[in-house]
Protein backbone atom coordinates (compact mmCIF):
# COMPACT_ATOMS: atom_id res chain seq x y z
CA UNK A 1 0.00 0.00 0.00
CA UNK A 2 2.75 2.38 0.59
CA UNK A 3 4.75 1.41 -2.38
CA UNK A 4 1.36 2.15 -4.02
CA UNK A 5 0.96 5.90 -3.11
CA UNK A 6 4.38 6.87 -3.61
CA UNK A 7 3.83 6.61 -7.27
CA UNK A 8 1.23 9.50 -6.73
CA UNK A 9 2.89 12.14 -8.44
CA UNK A 10 1.17 15.75 -10.33
CA UNK A 11 0.56 14.23 -13.70
CA UNK A 12 -1.70 11.24 -11.80
CA UNK A 13 -3.34 14.24 -9.75
CA UNK A 14 -4.78 15.49 -12.99
CA UNK A 15 -5.06 12.52 -14.46
CA UNK A 16 -6.01 10.17 -11.68
CA UNK A 17 -5.92 6.21 -12.82
CA UNK A 18 -4.29 7.40 -16.15
CA UNK A 19 -7.19 8.43 -17.83
CA UNK A 20 -5.96 10.05 -21.33
CA UNK A 21 -6.15 13.50 -21.90
CA UNK A 22 -8.65 13.16 -24.78
CA UNK A 23 -11.32 12.09 -22.56
CA UNK A 24 -11.06 16.01 -21.28
CA UNK A 25 -10.66 17.43 -24.94
CA UNK A 26 -14.42 15.91 -25.87
CA UNK A 27 -16.85 18.65 -24.51
CA UNK A 28 -20.04 16.43 -25.25
CA UNK A 29 -18.40 13.78 -22.72
CA UNK A 30 -17.65 16.50 -20.58
CA UNK A 31 -21.18 17.79 -19.99
CA UNK A 32 -22.18 14.15 -19.64
CA UNK A 33 -19.53 13.49 -16.74
CA UNK A 34 -20.89 16.52 -15.05
CA UNK A 35 -24.52 15.55 -15.25
CA UNK A 36 -23.53 11.88 -14.10
CA UNK A 37 -22.15 13.06 -11.00
CA UNK A 38 -24.06 16.09 -10.93
CA UNK A 39 -25.48 14.82 -7.25
CA UNK A 40 -22.01 15.35 -5.79
CA UNK A 41 -21.56 18.81 -8.07
CA UNK A 42 -25.03 19.78 -5.82
CA UNK A 43 -23.53 18.75 -2.36
CA UNK A 44 -20.13 20.64 -3.26
CA UNK A 45 -22.32 23.94 -4.46
CA UNK A 46 -24.43 23.64 -1.36
CA UNK A 47 -21.10 23.19 0.70
CA UNK A 48 -19.32 26.31 -0.82
CA UNK A 49 -22.53 28.44 -0.30
CA UNK A 50 -22.84 27.37 3.45
CA UNK A 51 -19.37 27.45 4.20
CA UNK A 52 -19.35 31.45 3.55
CA UNK A 53 -21.65 31.82 5.97
CA UNK A 54 -21.28 29.24 8.32
CA UNK A 55 -20.99 30.64 12.37
CA UNK A 56 -23.01 33.92 11.37
CA UNK A 57 -25.75 35.10 13.05
CA UNK A 58 -27.94 36.02 10.20
CA UNK A 59 -26.21 33.17 7.49
CA UNK A 60 -27.48 33.16 4.23
CA UNK A 61 -29.08 36.81 5.25
CA UNK A 62 -25.81 38.10 4.19
CA UNK A 63 -26.02 37.22 0.85
CA UNK A 64 -29.00 39.87 0.49
CA UNK A 65 -27.54 42.39 3.11
CA UNK A 66 -23.80 42.71 1.23
CA UNK A 67 -25.40 43.60 -1.76
CA UNK A 68 -27.93 46.04 -0.65
CA UNK A 69 -24.57 47.45 1.27
CA UNK A 70 -22.70 47.54 -1.80
CA UNK A 71 -25.17 49.42 -3.79
CA UNK A 72 -25.99 51.98 -1.16
CA UNK A 73 -22.03 52.35 -1.11
CA UNK A 74 -21.75 52.76 -4.43
CA UNK A 75 -24.74 55.34 -4.53
CA UNK A 76 -23.01 57.22 -2.06
CA UNK A 77 -19.51 57.39 -3.54
CA UNK A 78 -20.41 57.86 -7.44
CA UNK A 79 -23.41 60.18 -7.23
CA UNK A 80 -22.68 62.44 -4.00
CA UNK A 81 -19.13 62.45 -3.82
CA UNK A 82 -18.13 62.38 -7.48
CA UNK A 83 -21.77 63.84 -8.49
CA UNK A 84 -21.30 61.09 -11.82
CA UNK A 85 -23.70 60.80 -14.36
CA UNK A 86 -24.74 57.73 -16.38
CA UNK A 87 -26.28 58.75 -19.71
CA UNK A 88 -26.42 56.61 -22.34
CA UNK A 89 -29.98 55.26 -22.62
CA UNK A 90 -30.45 56.03 -19.11
CA UNK A 91 -32.03 59.43 -17.43
CA UNK A 92 -28.45 60.51 -15.90
CA UNK A 93 -29.88 60.21 -12.12
CA UNK A 94 -27.97 58.93 -9.11
CA UNK A 95 -30.17 56.37 -8.93
CA UNK A 96 -29.60 55.49 -12.41
CA UNK A 97 -25.42 55.87 -12.14
CA UNK A 98 -25.69 53.31 -8.93
CA UNK A 99 -27.67 50.55 -10.84
CA UNK A 100 -25.75 50.40 -13.48
CA UNK A 101 -22.49 50.14 -11.59
CA UNK A 102 -24.30 48.15 -9.62
CA UNK A 103 -25.28 45.43 -12.41
CA UNK A 104 -21.88 45.99 -14.20
CA UNK A 105 -20.09 44.52 -10.43
CA UNK A 106 -22.59 42.01 -10.33
CA UNK A 107 -21.58 39.97 -13.51
CA UNK A 108 -17.60 41.08 -13.34
CA UNK A 109 -17.72 39.55 -9.78
CA UNK A 110 -19.41 36.20 -10.77
CA UNK A 111 -15.90 35.90 -13.28
CA UNK A 112 -13.79 37.59 -10.69
CA UNK A 113 -14.41 34.47 -8.02
CA UNK A 114 -14.51 32.01 -10.39
CA UNK A 115 -11.09 33.28 -11.64
CA UNK A 116 -9.81 34.23 -8.86
CA UNK A 117 -10.10 30.86 -6.51
CA UNK A 118 -9.19 28.52 -9.94
CA UNK A 119 -5.45 28.32 -9.82
CA UNK A 120 -5.50 26.75 -5.89
CA UNK A 121 -8.53 24.24 -6.46
CA UNK A 122 -6.54 21.41 -7.13
CA UNK A 123 -3.92 22.15 -4.67
CA UNK A 124 -6.63 22.76 -1.74
CA UNK A 125 -8.53 19.63 -2.56
CA UNK A 126 -5.46 16.97 -2.18
CA UNK A 127 -7.53 14.67 -0.19
CA UNK A 128 -10.00 14.00 -2.57
CA UNK A 129 -7.51 13.97 -5.67
CA UNK A 130 -5.09 12.14 -4.36
CA UNK A 131 -7.22 9.29 -2.28
CA UNK A 132 -10.41 8.36 -4.48
CA UNK A 133 -10.78 8.07 -7.64
CA UNK A 134 -12.57 11.51 -7.97
CA UNK A 135 -13.99 13.98 -10.83
CA UNK A 136 -11.56 17.01 -11.06
CA UNK A 137 -13.93 19.00 -13.51
CA UNK A 138 -16.63 19.78 -10.87
CA UNK A 139 -14.54 21.65 -8.79
CA UNK A 140 -14.07 24.92 -10.75
CA UNK A 141 -18.01 24.15 -11.56
CA UNK A 142 -18.68 23.96 -7.72
CA UNK A 143 -17.20 27.71 -7.15
CA UNK A 144 -19.20 28.83 -10.18
CA UNK A 145 -22.45 27.44 -8.65
CA UNK A 146 -21.78 29.29 -5.28
CA UNK A 147 -20.76 32.36 -7.38
CA UNK A 148 -24.13 32.00 -9.88
CA UNK A 149 -26.07 31.76 -6.64
CA UNK A 150 -24.49 35.05 -5.18
CA UNK A 151 -25.32 36.54 -8.53
CA UNK A 152 -28.70 35.90 -8.88
CA UNK A 153 -29.56 37.23 -5.09
CA UNK A 154 -27.51 40.22 -6.32
CA UNK A 155 -29.80 40.56 -9.42
CA UNK A 156 -33.16 40.32 -7.45
CA UNK A 157 -32.15 43.07 -5.78
CA UNK A 158 -30.87 44.89 -8.91
CA UNK A 159 -34.53 44.42 -10.06
CA UNK A 160 -36.43 45.43 -7.14
CA UNK A 161 -34.08 49.11 -6.97
CA UNK A 162 -35.66 48.96 -11.30
CA UNK A 163 -38.63 48.50 -10.11
CA UNK A 164 -38.24 51.33 -7.33
CA UNK A 165 -36.52 53.96 -9.17
CA UNK A 166 -38.00 53.73 -12.55
CA UNK A 167 -41.73 52.40 -11.66
CA UNK A 168 -41.62 49.54 -14.32
CA UNK A 169 -39.19 46.35 -15.57
CA UNK A 170 -39.02 45.43 -19.11
CA UNK A 171 -39.76 42.31 -20.73
CA UNK A 172 -36.15 42.39 -21.88
CA UNK A 173 -35.14 40.53 -18.91
CA UNK A 174 -35.88 37.32 -20.63
CA UNK A 175 -32.92 37.63 -22.68
CA UNK A 176 -30.45 37.86 -19.49
CA UNK A 177 -29.80 33.98 -19.38
CA UNK A 178 -28.67 34.57 -22.46
CA UNK A 179 -26.45 37.16 -21.31
CA UNK A 180 -25.20 34.94 -18.51
CA UNK A 181 -24.83 31.73 -20.88
CA UNK A 182 -21.45 33.14 -22.33
CA UNK A 183 -20.11 34.42 -18.98
CA UNK A 184 -20.85 31.14 -17.19
CA UNK A 185 -18.92 29.33 -20.25
CA UNK A 186 -16.03 31.77 -19.71
CA UNK A 187 -15.79 31.63 -16.68
CA UNK A 188 -15.87 28.06 -16.12
CA UNK A 189 -13.50 27.19 -19.46
CA UNK A 190 -11.07 29.50 -18.01
CA UNK A 191 -11.47 28.00 -14.75
CA UNK A 192 -10.78 24.51 -15.96
CA UNK A 193 -7.85 26.05 -17.49
CA UNK A 194 -5.86 27.63 -14.65
CA UNK A 195 -6.79 25.03 -11.57
CA UNK A 196 -4.47 22.96 -13.64
CA UNK A 197 -1.98 25.21 -14.56
CA UNK A 198 -2.29 26.19 -11.09
CA UNK A 199 -0.70 22.43 -9.79
CA UNK A 200 2.49 23.22 -11.58
CA UNK A 201 3.14 27.13 -11.53
CA UNK A 202 1.96 28.82 -7.82
CA UNK A 203 2.63 31.94 -9.28
CA UNK A 204 -0.55 31.81 -11.70
CA UNK A 205 -2.36 32.96 -8.77
CA UNK A 206 -0.51 36.18 -8.20
CA UNK A 207 -0.53 36.83 -11.69
CA UNK A 208 -4.75 36.82 -11.87
CA UNK A 209 -4.91 39.35 -8.64
CA UNK A 210 -3.28 41.57 -10.72
CA UNK A 211 -5.09 40.83 -14.17
CA UNK A 212 -8.21 41.18 -12.64
CA UNK A 213 -7.23 44.31 -11.52
CA UNK A 214 -6.58 45.61 -14.95
CA UNK A 215 -9.99 43.87 -15.97
CA UNK A 216 -11.93 46.02 -13.59
CA UNK A 217 -10.85 49.56 -15.46
CA UNK A 218 -10.90 48.01 -18.98
CA UNK A 219 -14.14 46.99 -18.94
CA UNK A 220 -17.23 49.16 -18.50
CA UNK A 221 -18.61 49.07 -15.34
CA UNK A 222 -17.98 52.22 -13.50
CA UNK A 223 -18.41 53.94 -16.61
CA UNK A 224 -20.25 52.90 -19.93
CA UNK A 225 -19.07 52.14 -23.14
CA UNK A 226 -20.20 55.24 -24.70
CA UNK A 227 -18.03 56.95 -22.79
CA UNK A 228 -14.76 55.44 -24.69
CA UNK A 229 -13.76 57.30 -27.60
CA UNK A 230 -15.42 55.94 -30.63
CA UNK A 231 -11.68 54.66 -32.62
CA UNK A 232 -11.12 52.54 -29.16
CA UNK A 233 -14.94 51.09 -28.77
CA UNK A 234 -14.20 48.30 -31.00
CA UNK A 235 -10.77 47.36 -29.17
CA UNK A 236 -12.52 47.38 -26.01
CA UNK A 237 -15.31 45.39 -27.14
CA UNK A 238 -12.57 42.41 -28.10
CA UNK A 239 -12.50 42.17 -24.15
CA UNK A 240 -15.63 39.61 -23.46
CA UNK A 241 -16.58 40.75 -20.25
CA UNK A 242 -17.50 44.45 -21.72
CA UNK A 243 -19.61 43.09 -24.27
CA UNK A 244 -21.36 40.94 -21.59
CA UNK A 245 -21.45 43.97 -19.32
CA UNK A 246 -23.09 46.32 -21.72
CA UNK A 247 -25.64 43.29 -22.82
CA UNK A 248 -26.57 42.64 -19.15
CA UNK A 249 -27.40 46.61 -18.65
CA UNK A 250 -29.17 46.90 -21.67
CA UNK A 251 -31.38 43.56 -21.00
CA UNK A 252 -31.94 44.75 -17.38
CA UNK A 253 -32.17 48.34 -17.48
CA UNK A 254 -32.44 49.88 -20.42
CA UNK A 255 -35.17 47.97 -21.69
CA UNK A 256 -33.35 47.23 -25.35
CA UNK A 257 -32.28 43.76 -26.83
CA UNK A 258 -28.28 43.56 -26.39
CA UNK A 259 -26.08 43.50 -29.98
CA UNK A 260 -26.81 39.13 -31.05
CA UNK A 261 -23.66 39.52 -33.32
CA UNK A 262 -21.37 40.22 -30.28
CA UNK A 263 -23.06 38.45 -27.88
CA UNK A 264 -23.21 35.22 -30.37
CA UNK A 265 -19.06 36.23 -30.76
CA UNK A 266 -18.59 35.71 -27.55
CA UNK A 267 -20.68 33.07 -27.04
CA UNK A 268 -19.21 30.87 -29.71
CA UNK A 269 -15.33 32.09 -28.08
CA UNK A 270 -15.99 30.95 -24.35
CA UNK A 271 -17.86 27.90 -25.14
CA UNK A 272 -14.25 26.73 -27.10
Amino acid sequence: MGNHEKKWDMATVIRPHGEPVSRYLNPVGTVRNLWSHRQLLRQFIVREVASRYRGSVLGLFWSLITPLCMLAVYTYVFTFVFKAKWGDGLSGSKADFALATFCGLILYNLFAECISRAPSLILSNVNYVKKVVFPLEILPVSILGSALFNAIVSTVVLLAGVCVFKQSISPTILYFPLVLLPLVLLSVGISWILASLGVFLRDIGHLIVVVLQLLFFVTPIIYPLAFVPENLRFIVKLNPLAVIVEAGRQTLMMGQSPDWKWLLGVTILSAV
